[in-house]
């Protein structure tokens, strides 16, 4: 899609790869457009394999991940999350009204 996009084949690519807004915001030929989202990366472990099985291991690597680091730097989003929801979901506000 960014490739279109640049090559003039494409107006408009939604989503915008996190890897290629940085660039399209920094380019005058482009306008980037931003909202709020709720995407969510993550990685997993294999904990049935030596280290990985010991939870102390899983604690260190927790206690040692610069998430604010890994945000800002590679995936360049504004947020790094904290829960599984999106700070703007009802669930999260208190704005959740239940139906019966």
């Amino acid at each position: 899609m960014n490739m279109a996009l640049q090559a003039g084949e494409a107006d408009v690519i939604n989503p915008v790869p996190p890897q290629f807004a940085r660039m399209l915001k920094n380019n005058p030929k482009f306008v980037l457009h931003e909202s709020p989202g709720a995407s969510v990366f993550w990685v997993a472990l294999n904990t049935q394999l030596k280290p990985l099985d010991d939870v102390r291991v899983r604690q260190a690597l927790n206690f040692a991940t610069d998430r604010d680091g890994l945000v800002r730097h590679h995936v360049w989003f504004r947020h790094t999350a904290n829960s599984r929801w999106h700070p703007s979901l009802p669930v999260m506000t208190n704005r959740l009204t239940l139906t019966h």
